[in-house]
């Protein structure tokens, strides 16, 4: 089977993004209830993501079509993470 990404290397970058993101919720004071929540709305919004850029390389067979979909879902991320932490998030 051919992966866009190793399935591997997908989940650390996964696990990286997210506790580098709860770090800064840390740093906003942002209460424990709170990181909770927003670990579960990022876990959630990642899966939605990669399965959108699967499901696009599958219907497609276009590598630069689905990472172009992935990117463009992640800004849209990027942007909502700056919106709630207040601090402007430049790469995902």
């Amino acid at each position: 089977m051919s992966y866009l990404l190793p399935p591997v290397h997908q989940l650390q970058m996964r696990l990286e993004f997210v506790q580098g993101i709860l770090e800064v919720g840390l740093l906003c004071n942002f209460t424990k209830e709170q990181l909770e929540e927003i670990q579960s709305i990022l876990l959630e919004e990642l899966t939605y993501i990669d399965n959108l850029m699967y499901e696009v390389y599958e219907q497609t067979g276009e590598r630069a079509i689905a990472f172009s979909v992935w990117d463009a879902s992640m800004e849209r991320l990027r942007r909502w993470l700056s919106l709630i932490t207040g601090v402007k998030i430049k790469y995902i």
